[in-house]
């Protein structure tokens, strides 16, 4: 199963205050991330002309450090204990 992650570009730097207490750990780019998110914005850029993606790579040394990386948690096995099966039973 291939890994989940949700890259969020952050000009501003102001995104992580809008992160819930709950919300999955977030972190800067890797350097494995930092390759992946400037091959998706080339390939944004080469597929639409776009201006932000142009700008964004012009200035890719700064810019890749207003991105995050949030990396959803696998869900939790739930366990059962005899306390449950014997409540189930009831």
């Amino acid at each position: 199963m291939s890994e989940v992650k949700l890259y969020l570009w952050d000009p501003d730097l102001t995104a992580k205050a809008h992160f819930a207490e709950t919300a999955p750990p977030s972190a800067r780019l890797t350097e494995d991330d930092a390759f992946r998110v400037k091959g998706l914005v080339e390939e944004h850029l080469n597929r639409t002309g776009s201006t932000r993606a142009e700008a964004i790579l012009k200035r890719w040394s700064e810019t890749r450090e207003q991105f995050w990386v949030v990396r959803p948690q696998p869900p939790r096995s739930l366990s059962i204990t005899a306390d449950t099966e014997s409540s189930a039973k009831a």
